[in-house]
């Protein structure tokens, strides 16, 4: 894991784009991910004041003390699992050691066995796995899988608002770097999720908002984006980033009047629920008016 020492005060995400030789993005999702410790505190606000010798540490820590290896069911055979969230089901480039894997091999060392994957679950996901203890078990499962595993079902806590049951259609596709990410050119896997609110209140839900994302930067439906980033700021009037988005989507169809209005709104919001990084949003303006 990487560390920073703090040499000056300021705002942690401004420190940040100012120390590391990362993307923007890419530091806005170690924050949201709980990757970034001051002081061996896990700390996701953009505005936290850090401090002359402030320590700043960059990664996930998992301590394989504390990990609990949950055994739904075990024979001969196979071993089920109830995974935990935060922890690779196998290794990565960055991450060798602390897997379910790994966890799963040790365990079954006491037997004198191997364990054998059969399939995964990503990193962020908790849930039901199963591990072979053999090739022919591993072989039979992965062959038969489509037919064992006809439903795939998640249950997600997510934000914003939504309607009480929808139908998302995307094409997925494999980069060289092995991630999974939707083609806007409908020549990848078609992938089809239906979803179902179960329960909502103010706090958690499917954001028109990230469905308006979904719709302008992966699939490239500009009109329908707007159509959900307006539901996004109808629902929710002080909502900076969904200004921001429609105001993204705004200036691609022309309109640069009602897009800087729009920047101007996120801006004045943005001041008091501090969302996005002012920077961006002056960026987005000085684009807009550079074209």
């Amino acid at each position: 894991m990487d560390k920073l020492v703090v040499k000056n005060k300021n705002e942690l995400y401004s420190y940040l784009r100012d120390n590391l030789n990362k993307s923007k993005n890419n530091i806005k999702s170690l924050l949201k991910n709980e990757c970034i410790y001051v002081n061996d505190k896990i700390v996701t606000k953009y505005n936290y004041i850090v401090d002359v010798g402030d320590i700043i540490t960059i990664g996930k820590k998992i301590n394989n003390n504390d990990f609990n290896l949950k055994i739904i069911y075990e024979d001969n055979d196979i071993i089920v699992i109830d995974k935990p969230s935060k922890i690779l089901t196998i290794s990565n480039d960055k991450e060798k050691e602390k897997t379910l894997y790994r966890e799963v091999s040790n365990y079954l060392k006491r037997e004198n066995k191997k364990v054998f994957v059969i399939h995964r679950l990503d990193y962020d996901t908790s849930g039901i796995i199963i591990f072979a203890k053999n090739q022919k078990i591993q072989k039979l499962y992965q062959e038969n899988w489509n037919k064992l595993a006809k439903k795939r079902e998640y249950t997600a806590i997510v934000e914003g608002i939504t309607n009480s049951h929808g139908h998302i259609e995307s094409y997925l596709k494999m980069s060289r770097t092995l991630q999974v990410y939707s083609s806007k050119n409908n020549d990848g896997l078609l992938a089809i999720t239906d979803y179902e609110r179960i329960k909502y209140n103010d706090k958690y839900d499917i954001a028109y908002n990230n469905l308006g994302v979904i719709y302008l930067d992966d699939l490239g439906r500009v009109n329908k984006s707007i159509e959900l980033f307006r539901k996004a700021v109808d629902s929710n009037p002080n909502y900076a980033l969904a200004h921001f988005n429609l105001a993204r989507a705004i200036s691609i169809i022309g309109d640069k009047v009602e897009a800087a209005k729009l920047y101007q709104m996120a801006q004045d919001i943005n001041k008091i629920t501090q969302e996005i990084d002012p920077r961006d949003i002056a960026d987005k303006i000085s684009e807009l008016f550079e074209s």
